[in-house]
C-alpha cells in the first residue's frame, strides 16, 4: 500500500509540475536598431496561471531580484493568463552591447506559477510549484543576416578517434537539433557559440560522414550532411 500511495502522490505532483504555457517559438531575434521584439505565449492548461518575465544571461540561479545587468526589459513583468488565453511578451531593447562582429545570446525567462489541483484528498501533501521556461534572445548587429545554408556550409567537422570536433567559424550561434552518422545514430551536439568549437564523444570511431539538422531564425529545420575530415 505504501508503494501505491507514493506512486499516486508522484503522479499528482508531476501533473502540477507540467508546464501549461505554449510558446510561439524557441527564439527571438533582436537587431541592434530594433526598438523591441516579442513572443506570443498561450495558457494551454485548465487553470489560470501567473507568469513572471525577465531577461538575463541564462544563469539558472538568476531571479529578477538578483540580476545586476538588465540589458533588456520584458513587458509585462508579471501577467496572468486564463485558460486558452494568449498574450505577447515584449522584449524592449536596452542593450548597450556594441560588438559588431558577432551576435550575443541572452535569455527570456518565463516563470510560471501553477495552482494546486482541487483534489482535497491530496491537497495537504502538495505544494505550489513553479516551472521556468527559457527562450533564446539573439542580439545581433544590424549588418549580420543569417542565411542558414551559408552557416551550414561553413561548419567544419573533424575527428580524432572517438572525439568529434565541430568548428563554427561564423558570427552566429549554431543550434544542431539532431545529428547522426555510421554506427552513431544519436550524436548530441551542444549549441556552438560564434567563432568557437565544440567537442563530443562518439559511440563508434568508424564514421566518415555526418547528417544533421540546423535550426534557423524562425525555428525551421535545415537538413544537411558533410564529410568528416
Amino acid at each position: 500500500m505504501k508503494r501505491i500511495s507514493i506512486f499516486i502522490l508522484l503522479l499528482c505532483f508531476s501533473f502540477i509540475a507540467k508546464a501549461n504555457l505554449a510558446l510561439e517559438g524557441s527564439r527571438v531575434i533582436l537587431y541592434h536598431s530594433d526598438k523591441e521584439t516579442s513572443l506570443n505565449i498561450k495558457n494551454d492548461g485548465e487553470f489560470p496561471v501567473v507568469v513572471q518575465t525577465w531577461v538575463d544571461d541564462g544563469n539558472p540561479e538568476n531571479t529578477p531580484e538578483t540580476i545586476t545587468d538588465v540589458s533588456a526589459l520584458s513587458l509585462p513583468p508579471v501577467l496572468q493568463l486564463k485558460p486558452s488565453e494568449s498574450q505577447r511578451v515584449r522584449v524592449i531593447n536596452k542593450f548597450t552591447n556594441t560588438d559588431k562582429e558577432k551576435e550575443t545570446l541572452y535569455w527570456l525567462n518565463l516563470y510560471e506559477i501553477m495552482p494546486k489541483p482541487a483534489n482535497k484528498k491530496y491537497d495537504e501533501g502538495l505544494i505550489n510549484v513553479v516551472v521556468r521556461l527559457q527562450v533564446k534572445v539573439f542580439y545581433r548587429p544590424d549588418d549580420l543576416i543569417m542565411v542558414i545554408s551559408d552557416v551550414s556550409s561553413a561548419l567544419i567537422f573533424t575527428r580524432s578517434d572517438k572525439q568529434l570536433t565541430i568548428e563554427n567559424p561564423t558570427p552566429f550561434y549554431v543550434t544542431i537539433k539532431s545529428a547522426s552518422g555510421e554506427n552513431n545514430p544519436n550524436i548530441l551536439i551542444p549549441m556552438i557559440a560564434p567563432f568557437s568549437k565544440q567537442q563530443v564523444t562518439l559511440e563508434n570511431s568508424q564514421i566518415n560522414q555526418i547528417s544533421y539538422i540546423l535550426i534557423d531564425d524562425f525555428g525551421g529545420e535545415f537538413k544537411d550532411k558533410k564529410e568528416i575530415k
